[in-house]
C-alpha cells in the first residue's frame, strides 16, 4: 500500500538526507497509523455532519492503512449500517468482533465501544430476520445485563427465534399466533 511518492514525503520530512531507504522504511508503519487515526477523524466529522457517503471513504481509507484495526472496521461498519447497506455493515462488524480476544481486551481506549459493536450488530441481524445470530450477538454484549434497553432487545430476539421456530415445527398456526 505505501508508494513511492510517501517514502519520498517521509524521507523529506527528516529535513535531512542522511537518512538511508531503510531508517525511512521503517517509519512507515508509525506514519501508516497517524494516517488511520486522521482518516478515522475526517470520517467522524463528514459521519456527524451527515454525510455518511463520504464518511464511508474516509473509514475505508482507514482500514486500508490499518487492515486490522478494530475500531476503523466498527466505523466503516456503523457507516454502513446508516446507510441502510445492511449486509456489508454486518460484514465489517463481524470482522471487528472476529479479532481474537485478547487483542480486544488490549485496546483500552475501544473497551466501551465493543458494547456498541454487539449491540449493532444484533439489531442488524435482528432486522434481516436472522434471530438465532442476533440472539447471540446480544448475548456477547459486556453489559447487557445491567441495561434494561439492551436486555429487551436480546429478550426479543430471543423470543422471536423460538416463535418462529415454532410456526415451523407447526406449534403455531401463523405468523400472527404470539
Amino acid at each position: 500500500m505505501v508508494n513511492l511518492v510517501e517514502i519520498l514525503r517521509i524521507w523529506r520530512k527528516q529535513r535531512s538526507f542522511d537518512y538511508t531507504l531503510k531508517e525511512v522504511v521503517n517509519q512507515i508503519p508509525e506514519e501508516l497509523s497517524q494516517w488511520a487515526a486522521w482518516n478515522i477523524g475526517e470520517g467522524l466529522r463528514l459521519e456527524r455532519d451527515g454525510n455518511i457517503g463520504a464518511a464511508i471513504y474516509y473509514f475505508k481509507r482507514a482500514v486500508e492503512l490499518n487492515p486490522t484495526g478494530i475500531q476503523e472496521m466498527f466505523y466503516l461498519g456503523r457507516a454502513y449500517a446508516k446507510s441502510d447497506l445492511v449486509d456489508e455493515a454486518i460484514n465489517w462488524l463481524e470482522r471487528t468482533t472476529k479479532e481474537p480476544e485478547e487483542r480486544l481486551k488490549g485496546f483500552v481506549s475501544f473497551k466501551p465501544e465493543i458494547g456498541k459493536v454487539y449491540l449493532l450488530l444484533g439489531d442488524l441481524l435482528h432486522q434481516q430476520g436472522r434471530y438465532h445470530e442476533a440472539a447471540i450477538a446480544y448475548d456477547k454484549h459486556p453489559e447487557l445485563e445491567t441495561i434494561a434497553l439492551k436486555g429487551q432487545a436480546f429478550r426479543d430476539a430471543f423470543n422471536e427465534m423460538v416463535r418462529q421456530e415454532a410456526i415451523k415445527q407447526g406449534l403455531l398456526d401463523n405468523e400472527n399466533d404470539r
